[in-house]
């Protein structure tokens, strides 16, 4: 009886992690400062922050610091951590997670299901120059919440204008919508090319019903003229441009997509500091 009962209990659970996926994927331990960056204080407060960010959103959100980054990319390393470690909220397992990385001595933003659909490009841009003054300033803790802040408000804006998320695909869907100028302008374009037909209409018409005919030949004329143009001389002038040069630091890494080595796909973006 009580080995029945026990494979009923398993049973019951393997129910419930199949049709709320979200129980077995959320990791509890949300900020993991490894390089010991934040004091006892700071560290109560990003936790704090991040814990009202998931029930804000329902994304998950995660705050990472390393020393040592075994050799991989700062960005490389951020998605492998998020996807291996259990992080992730729902089936396209949405959330980020900030790591600051002192080995590489980069700052990164990777996403990941809605919140990847949820940051374009642009609003990356924003977060990155939003935090990096704290990031250069050695105000480690700070720069973790004002990512946090930032994410947090672009969610209360929604997803990018004209597109809409698909929680099934996971995917962003471009909306076309019409606005009320181009409403009119297709009104009047409309409107223009109605009244041209009917008078094209009516004119050929009333030319069937007359007798008048125009003496084309003797009223019209035609006038050839010769045009010459001669090349004088050609001038060609060379400047060089030099490249435009760039400080460490100043430079976002990443944008659009990219699939970590779980096969999983990812957004966001980064800089050196």
């Amino acid at each position: 009886m009580r080995t029945s009962l026990k494979y009923l209990l398993l049973l019951v659970a393997s129910c419930l992690l199949f049709l709320f996926p979200q129980l077995s994927q959320a990791n509890d331990v949300k900020v993991l400062d490894h390089a010991g960056l934040f004091t006892a204080e700071e560290k109560a407060a990003v936790e704090q922050d991040v814990k009202d960010f998931i029930q804000t959103t329902n994304m998950d959100a995660v705050v990472l610091t390393i020393n040592n980054a075994e050799g991989y990319a700062t960005r490389d390393y951020a998605a492998d951590f998020y996807d291996y470690n259990g992080y992730g909220i729902g089936k396209n397992y949405d959330g980020f997670i900030f790591i600051i990385d002192m080995d590489n001595r980069e700052f990164y933003v990777v996403t990941s299901g809605k919140t990847h659909a949820l940051l374009s490009d642009s609003r990356i841009d924003t977060i990155l120059d939003n935090a990096e003054p704290y990031m250069r300033n050695g105000n480690y803790a700070q720069a973790s919440q004002a990512v946090i802040n930032n994410i947090t408000q672009f969610n209360a804006e929604g997803m990018p204008n004209g597109y809409k998320y698909n929680e099934e695909t996971g995917q962003l869907i471009k909306q076309k919508k019409i606005t009320g100028l181009e409403f009119l302008f297709a009104f009047v374009i409309a409107s223009i090319a109605a009244i041209a037909a009917y008078a094209s209409v009516n004119t050929k018409y009333a030319l069937k019903k007359s007798t008048y005919t125009y003496p084309y030949a003797s009223q019209g004329q035609l006038n050839l003229a010769t045009q010459k143009n001669d090349l004088v001389d050609v001038r060609v002038t060379r400047r060089f441009i030099p490249r435009p040069t760039t400080t460490r630091g100043t430079t976002t890494k990443g944008g659009g997509s990219f699939t970590s080595s779980s096969g999983r796909s990812h957004g966001g973006g980064g800089r050196g500091f």
